[in-house]
C-alpha cells in the first residue's frame, strides 16, 4: 500500500546586493587601468631612455667621426704645407740649376768662340820679326808650284811655330824645303810649314797656338808657309796677322 504522505518542500529565499560585485568590478578595472598605465608608463619611459641612448651614442659617433675628420682635414693640411714647402725648396734649387745651366751654357758658349778664335790659323807663324816674299816674288819656289806661298826670311833667333790650335796631321820630307809639317784646325783650315830643321813635333799631336814646330838657326832661316781653305790653297797674307 502506497501511503499518500505528502512530502513538504521548503524554500529560501536570499536577499543579495549587487553593490559587492559592482565594487569589485570597480576595483578590478581601477587595477587593470592603473596596471596599463604602470606598463605604458614603463614602456615609454623604456623607450624614451632607449632613444635617450640611441641619440647619444649617435651624437658621439658623429662627434668621434667629425673629431676623426677634424684630425685627417689637419693631417692633410699639414701634408699640404709641406708639400708647398718642399715645392718652394725645388722652385728655387731648379731656379739655381736654370741660372747654373745658363751660365755654363754662356761660359760654354764663350770658351766655344774662344777656342774658334785660337784654332783660326791667322797668327804669325814666327817668333821673331821676318822678311818674307810671296812665290811670285821668290825665285826658288815660284817654279815649283802655283800655289800661294809665303817664303820667310827667318833671323837667327826665329822659330817657327803653329800659327793656330789644331791637331799635326803629318810630318814628312819636303824635297825643297827639308820638311813639311801639316796641321789640321779642325774649321775647315790646314796649315803648312816647309823648313830645313828638325821637326819637334809628331803626327797625332795635338798643338796649341804658338807650338814651336821647328827651332830656327842658321842654316834653317827659311819659312815656306801655305794655308788651304776645305782642300783650296788661299793667300797666307789674307788672315795672316802681321805686326810692325
Amino acid at each position: 500500500m502506497h501511503s499518500n504522505h505528502k512530502q513538504k518542500r521548503y524554500y529560501t529565499i536570499s536577499v543579495t546586493s549587487n553593490l559587492a560585485a559592482d565594487k569589485t568590478k570597480y576595483y578590478r578595472a581601477r587595477f587593470n587601468i592603473l596596471r596599463t598605465c604602470v606598463v605604458a608608463a614603463i614602456l615609454i619611459a623604456t623607450i624614451g631612455a632607449g632613444l635617450t641612448w640611441f641619440q647619444f651614442y649617435t651624437i658621439k659617433g658623429m662627434s668621434d667621426q667629425v673629431g676623426t675628420l677634424r684630425e685627417i682635414v689637419s693631417k692633410q693640411e699639414s701634408q699640404i704645407l709641406e708639400l708647398g714647402e718642399k715645392n718652394a725648396e725645388l722652385n728655387s734649387k731648379n731656379e739655381i740649376l736654370l741660372a747654373t745651366v745658363g751660365r755654363q751654357e754662356i761660359a760654354s758658349n764663350e770658351q766655344a768662340e774662344i777656342d774658334a778664335q785660337k784654332a783660326f790659323p791667322s797668327a804669325f807663324p814666327l817668333t821673331d820679326s821676318a822678311t818674307f816674299k810671296t812665290a811670285d816674288e821668290d825665285e826658288d819656289t815660284k817654279n815649283q808650284s802655283d800655289d800661294p806661298i809665303v817664303v820667310f826670311s827667318m833671323s837667327d833667333a826665329a822659330d817657327v811655330v803653329a800659327s793656330g790650335n789644331g791637331t799635326v796631321l803629318s810630318v814628312r820630307e819636303d824635297l825643297v824645303y827639308g820638311y813639311c809639317i801639316l796641321i789640321d784646325h779642325g774649321n775647315g783650315y790646314v796649315t803648312y810649314y816647309h823648313n830645313a830643321a828638325d821637326p819637334k813635333v809628331s803626327e797625332g799631336d795635338e798643338v796649341v797656338r804658338g807650338a814651336i814646330l821647328f827651332v830656327g838657326g842658321l842654316e834653317d832661316n827659311v819659312l815656306g808657309y801655305q794655308i788651304t781653305y776645305e782642300g783650296e790653297f788661299i793667300d797666307p797674307l789674307e788672315i795672316m796677322e802681321i805686326n810692325g
